[in-house]
This record gives structure tokens, sequence and C-alpha cells, in this order.
């Protein structure tokens, strides 16, 4: 069985409701229900069933107990082994993922033997040890709920899976059936995406059928993973208050993937639609002349004025001109002003000074007050978004830490040091470091050692905050195999910054 990295982006999990009320053929037709669905919007589906062994679940004096309505319930539903082997070929075929609630040990077993793909831990057993223990030794991807539980289990769960190396999906989840109003909690989404970094979140909703304002927020907030009971409702069988049917399921798609779409960022950046710039034509001030002025005349603040509309293609906008711009050509009185005014090196870097405090500020990593950034520009100040890095300086006695950080893209060049001896720790993004040519990438909580007369050099792809920890830092230590940057002076080479 191959299962993707990404096995949990963007997934939907269909529960059929009562454990398809032991009945194969309605299963069958809930299958086909939840895939005409996910073929009709191309989501990433899972349909989920539940396995007991009801010799060994329940306990035989209960077995004939009335009173307790959840034990008659999970009797009745019951199936034999090769009817719930059917289910699961016909959600593969459908070509959907299977996922399973084993209820105990041999039910593990089970679906093992029948190939499930998810394996799914309920809110009632993310406590219940033997069990977790049994389904993460499976190696199978793993999502668990957490309704009645709060954060100090879920912090004994991901420490528990992520020791495994376990693929796994944390759910939030409130264990009423159906959620009253105001009872659903969806900050704790924000919480538990910054708590748990190495899991997955989503959200399993009990909520009304028609309620999708719920499942909305929770998209909203990030949650990757969402599930419901759903069913298909017969003459025989009525739906609970909590789960969806045929129209109702649609109804819950499109409302996630709505807010998917109004919130998603591509690659992470804001994009600039079209329309916007157009609309900013009209809105923007632009730069206009209040003079005739001559090719080669040069320009100054007292030559132009501002005003709407920018409606030239390659007029300068206000806070674009810089003092003393030459003419490329004739200008008369009210023209617009269509120079083009190169960013001063120092502009770059303070373009980049305000990257680095947007990541800092991003990633929440204050650094207090006391402290000096060098920026480094090896190739020049304009060059800095490709070469360079911004090291901040907290503590150099006999021992040194700095924080490093690499704007995406950037490059910081070959170099060895003959004093300092340096261990590099990623907090966020990724770091690659070439050390006597061997190269590592390293990720959030990984740890390099970089030693004396190393020759090292590093890049980010992404962006990188990454911690320095290392002997004595001593001005000029540093010495680069690149003949043109060792050559530059120091001065050149980088800045020192103490106020930003």
């Amino acid at each position: 069985m191959t299962i993707e990295k990404d096995i949990f982006k963007d997934l939907f999990i269909f529960e059929m409701a009562n454990n398809h009320n032991g009945d194969l053929k309605l299963a069958l037709k809930i299958v086909k229900a939840i895939s005409k669905l996910q073929k009709k919007y191309g989501i990433n589906a899972a349909v989920k069933i539940q396995y007991r062994d009801m010799t060994s679940f329940v306990h035989p004096g209960f077995r004939d107990r009335t009173d307790m309505r959840q034990i008659p319930r999970f009797i009745e539903t019951d199936m034999k082994k090769d009817e719930y082997k059917q289910i699961i070929d016909a959600i593969k075929a459908e070509g959907m993922l299977s996922c399973c609630t084993p209820w105990d040990e041999n039910s593990v077993d089970l679906c093992i033997e029948h190939d499930v793909d998810i394996l799914k831990i309920a809110s009632c057993g993310c406590a219940d040890w033997p069990l977790i223990e049994k389904t993460a030794a499976t190696k199978r991807p793993m999502v668990i709920s957490f309704g009645a539980y709060g954060l100090s289990q879920i912090d004994k769960v991901n420490s528990f899976l992520s020791r495994r190396n376990i693929n796994f999906a944390l759910l939030h989840c409130i264990a009423l059936y159906p959620v009253t109003d105001m009872s659903f909690q969806l900050d704790i989404i924000d919480k538990m995406i910054k708590r748990y970094p190495n899991a997955t979140i989503g959200y399993s909703g009990h909520e009304e059928p028609k309620n999708n304002i719920v499942c909305q927020i929770a998209a909203a907030k990030g949650a990757s993973v969402f599930e419901r009971h759903v069913g298909v409702p017969t003459d025989k069988v009525k739906l609970n208050a909590y789960s969806l049917n045929e129209e109702e399921m649609e109804e819950w798609i499109k409302a996630i993937l709505y807010v998917r779409g109004i919130c998603r960022l591509p690659n992470e950046e804001k994009v600039i639609l079209a329309a916007e710039k157009e609309t900013m034509k009209v809105l923007n001030r632009g730069v206009y002349v209040n003079r005739s002025i001559k090719k080669g005349e040069t320009i100054t603040l007292d030559d132009i004025f501002y005003a709407i509309p920018c409606a030239e293609e390659n007029q300068m906008k206000a806070g674009e001109f810089k003092r003393n711009v030459v003419a490329t050509k004739d200008y008369t009185e009210n023209d617009p002003l269509l120079e083009k005014c190169e960013r001063l090196p120092l502009e770059i870097l303070r373009s980049a000074i305000h990257a680095v405090r947007g990541i800092l500020n991003e990633n929440v990593i204050p650094i207090g007050d006391n402290f000096v950034v060098e920026a480094y520009h090896h190739d020049g100040m304009d060059k800095i978004f490709y070469t360079g890095a911004f090291f901040i300086d907290i503590v150099n006695r006999e021992y040194c830490k700095r924080l490093v950080v690499l704007l995406p893209g950037q490059m910081y060049p070959l170099h060895h040091h003959k004093q300092k001896e340096e261990s590099f720790q990623v907090l966020t993004g990724d770091l690659v470091l070439n050390v006597n040519n061997k190269t590592f990438t390293l990720l959030p909580g990984e740890l390099c050692t970089v030693l004396r007369g190393d020759m090292h050099s590093f890049y980010t792809n992404d962006g990188v905050i990454f911690e320095e920890l290392s002997t004595t830092y001593v001005k000029n230590d540093s010495f680069y195999d690149d003949i043109e940057i060792s050559g530059r002076d120091p001065i050149e080479r980088k800045t020192i910054i103490k106020d930003w």
C-alpha cells in the first residue's frame, strides 16, 4: 500500500452514520453517493466505517442489557468480516480513501487485513493507551478526535505519535450530539496549529446539518481535515440530528471549498490582481511637472506636483520621486512625469530589513531591545535579497548566541572560521547547509555543528530563522573562498544596524 505524504491535505472524511445501520446494501449506496460528490468537486475524500469485535468488545454480563442504548445499537449494526471487506473494496474502487475506527485491538488487526488506508481513534478512545499503542504500531496514517478532552491529553497523544514518526491528524471536536450554539470553541484550532506543528489539524463536526457556518470558520482558521456523519435515509432509516443527507453533504462541501477559495494564498504570497492595478490608476496620485522642462535638465521637488489620476502606463507615482531626476525628454507644463528612478542600494537594504522584522513578528520571535544587527551584503546592498544574511547578536561572551535570518532564496557564501566553532539549530523554515562539500537540509529543531576550519555555506528556499550557538564571536574571523568577496572592505560587505 502506498500512501501519499500529504494524505491529510484538504481531506473530507465522510463517516457513515450509525455505521450504515449494519446494512451492506445501504453502505454501498452511501459509498456511491459520496463518490458522486467526490468526482463532481474533485475533493480528497475518505469514507469511514467502524469495526468492533463484539465477542470481546462488550463484557459478557452486559450484552443483553437494554438500559445502555449504545450496546444494543452496536450489536444490531454488527456485520460479518467479509461484508466489511466488501465496503472497503467498494470505497477504493471509487478512487477514495478508506478509513476505519477500530474500537478494540482485534479490530485493528482486521483493519490491516483489509488494507484500510487511515485508522481513526474516536474521542472516547483518545486516552485508551492500549488501543492507541496497537494502532500506532501499524504505522498507518492516524486521525484522532478529542471530544471531552483538552490540551493536556492532546499533548500526550501528539508527543507519543511524533516520537514514532506517524503521519497523523488531530481533530478538534465537541462531544455533544448535536453541538449546541456557543459551545464550539473554534479558537482552539488556532492554538492547535501553533502548538502541534508536526500534525495536521482538523475539525470533526456534530452541528445540525443546515449549519455550515461552523465548518467555514474552521476552514478560515486553517483546519485541513473535516469530518461529518453522513447517510442516505430510507423508508426504514431516519438520519439522526447531526448527520448529513446527500443534499446536505453537497452544501457542506461547497461551503468549505468557498472559504478555502477566498482565504488561500498562492505560494504564501499575496497576488496583486490586474483588475486591482486598473482601479489604482485612477486613485493613485501621479507625478506631473509644473513647468516646461528640456531634455537633460535636472528635475527637483520644486518642479513637480502630485494629482490624480496616475493615467499613463509608465508615469511615476507619488512616493517614487527622488531628488534630482534628469529629464530624458522634453516636457510641457502639466505633463505626466515619465522618468524612472532606480532604487538606491540603501532603499533595497531597508526593504530587506522590513522583511526580516516581518518574518520575526510572523513567527512570534521577540528579540527585546538590547541587540545589534549585522546585515551582510557580500555582493552589494542592491543584491542583498540574493546574497547575504541578517545576524542578530544576542549574547557574546565566552559563549555566543545569535539569531540568523535569511530571506527566501538568499544565500550566504562559502567561508570558514579560524577561531570560532558554531552550531546551527533551525527555529522555522529550511536551511540547506554545505559543510566540506557535504550538503545537509535542516528543518525546525534540527541541529548541525561546524568546526573550526570547516568550509561552509548555506542558503534557504522559503526563508529561515536559526540560532547560532558558538564560542566567542570575533570580528574578521570569516575567511571567504571567493577572492572578490574577501578582497572587499568589510564596510562594503556588511552594515551594522542598532535601531531599526
